[in-house]
């Protein structure tokens, strides 16, 4: 079935059975403990007896922590009952075992510095955790990630390889692909991920789920050891497009600390009906520069029309990055340029954050360059002997990025301008990315005959990175039983927008129905 998922049957006046409290959506799962259908220490005791079942299959979690869930959920039955339950009371989440952290709980960053030589327990939470947590939502544990979250895939030395559940052996994308892998396979109700070169959204493609980067800051940094920087944003992953917007809205409430973040909290939930009539969407099929598999081509080609019968006019559309980027890079521009810039910052973030930051603390993240991801090695290493020039070559690039699309947006008085722009979440089908079985696996070298970079090059996400711009992957359809990611994008500020266009598309093309419930 390749254009369109079986619809999901939503919230039904009976209780759930027990073992299929796993299976509802968050909104459902909600409306079960408002009514006292449900209590949420039933719901944490049965994803955690799926989390027991299915976690060695696909390797989602690197930590449970159900006992403290479970006193946390018995308080959340009790304020259930007495009235005073807050709007996320005993959902059970997770969160990413990176720089999303927990107070006290151990984070190991995908590395074997931290899972074998040193215990790390974070002094705070992460402020969006916090944000979850205010709300009262439950953490299950900690989600696996690539060391320090350095590429497009979820393997590591420390903790293996993270499986798609629609099919054991793939990988799940990454950074976040613990956390896309845990909500596409019901072992939570919802979960977080960080994104610097596409971590939320990559892994919801071949997970077949809903992952969301807000415009820039909209979500604060607000952990140490990073500054506040461009390439830097942390999002929801659900499984569908109701619940992202609310665990968005409520992480997006303002961090007065925060120099840069906004004066008030995003309200995509509220307007998630607002629809896309009148809207012009155009379409891309490669965003300029990406060498995109025909197969992936096809399912976004067939499935676009589902804008189309919803009221917007749909049309291809040419981002003109190339010429853009031309001037400054002297030849044209291709998708390893970008890899490069991305490379280029997270080197200097990884050397001058990661290392010193540790170090204060008397942790040798280089300790034994041979624990690390090599990978990680080279990029570090290559923060170190970054020259400021070559920091000012890459901000050049972004600003012919961010000028490429700002010029294509209609709320930047561009009368010929779009509201959106579409187009495929990653260039590759689910099924080019084969686990290798220890830790080192990495995307395919080349698509389409085209060489490529292995870490990201088959990642179309990093460009919405360093435009600061709102991004939404969500499947367009599933091609040999596996799911297709397409991304929606929109002008800086525009989530609202954004996530009502993701609403449309999940009515015109249901997928929860189609999730691997049976592994």
């Amino acid at each position: 079935m390749q254009n369109c998922w079986p619809a999901w049957q939503s919230c039904q006046p009976n209780p759930p059975e027990f073992e299929d409290i796993p299976f509802l959506p968050m909104r459902d799962l909600l409306q079960y403990f408002r009514r006292g259908q449900v209590k949420p220490s039933e719901a944490v005791q049965a994803y955690a007896e799926r989390i027991e079942r299915i976690n060695p299959m696909i390797n989602a979690f690197v930590l449970t922590q159900i006992d403290k869930a479970m006193d946390q959920a018995v308080a959340a039955d009790a304020r259930y009952a007495n009235g005073t339950a807050r709007r996320l009371e005993g959902l059970p989440i997770a969160t990413k075992d990176l720089f999303d952290w927990e107070e006290g709980v151990r984070n190991t960053f995908g590395s074997r510095v931290f899972k074998e030589r040193y215990e790390f327990l974070p002094p705070a939470d992460a402020i969006y955790n916090r944000r979850l947590f205010e709300a009262g939502a439950i953490s299950l544990g900690k989600t696996a990630t690539c060391e320090f979250g350095h590429k497009g895939i979820t393997a590591s030395p420390a903790w293996g390889d993270t499986s798609t559940p629609f099919r054991i052996g793939y990988n799940a994308g990454g950074s976040s692909g613990g956390s896309a892998a845990a909500a596409a396979a019901f072992l939570v109700a919802s979960t977080e991920g960080s994104d610097a070169g596409g971590s939320v959204r990559i892994p919801a493609a071949p997970c077949g789920v809903v992952g969301w980067k807000p415009s820039y800051n909209r979500i604060t940094q607000g952990v140490p050891p990073f500054p506040v920087n461009p390439l830097l944003h942390v999002g929801p992953i659900d499984r569908t497009v109701y619940g992202a917007a609310v665990l968005g809205d409520l992480m997006s409430v303002p961090y007065s600390p925060d120099p840069f973040g906004q004066l008030k909290p995003l309200e995509c939930e509220r307007n998630l009906e607002a629809g896309v009539r009148g809207l012009r969407i155009g379409y891309t099929l490669d965003w300029d520069i990406y060498p995109v598999e025909d197969e992936v081509k096809s399912v976004i080609d067939d499935n676009i029309c589902a804008f189309e019968q919803a009221g917007a006019t749909v049309e291809p559309v040419h981002l003109g990055l190339s010429e853009a980027m031309m001037p400054i890079r002297g030849r044209p521009v291709n998708v390893d340029d970008v890899v490069e810039m991305f490379e280029y910052g997270m080197g200097s973030l990884y050397a001058g954050s990661i290392v010193n930051y540790f170090g204060a603390m008397g942790i040798d993240v280089m300790y034994d360059p041979s624990v690390l991801t090599p990978k990680i090695l080279e990029l570090i290493n290559l923060g170190f002997e970054l020259k400021a020039t070559d920091i000012r070559d890459v901000e050049s690039d972004s600003q012919a990025i961010r000028d490429t699309f700002a010029a294509l947006w209609s709320v930047n008085d561009n009368p010929s301008g779009y509201d959106l722009i579409v187009g495929p979440a990653i260039a590759c089908l689910p099924q080019r990315l084969p686990n290798a079985g220890d830790g080192s696996t990495v995307g395919p070298s080349e698509i389409n005959g085209v060489p490529i970079n292995p870490q990201l090059g088959w990642c179309c996400t990093a460009l919405q990175n360093w435009t600061g711009d709102p991004a939404v992957s969500l499947p367009a359809g599933c091609y040999d039983g596996m799911p297709v990611g397409m991304q929606i994008v929109g002008a800086r500020g525009c989530d609202e927008m954004v996530m009502a266009a993701a609403r449309v598309w999940e009515r015109m093309r249901p997928w929860y129905g189609r999730l691997p419930r049976d592994l």
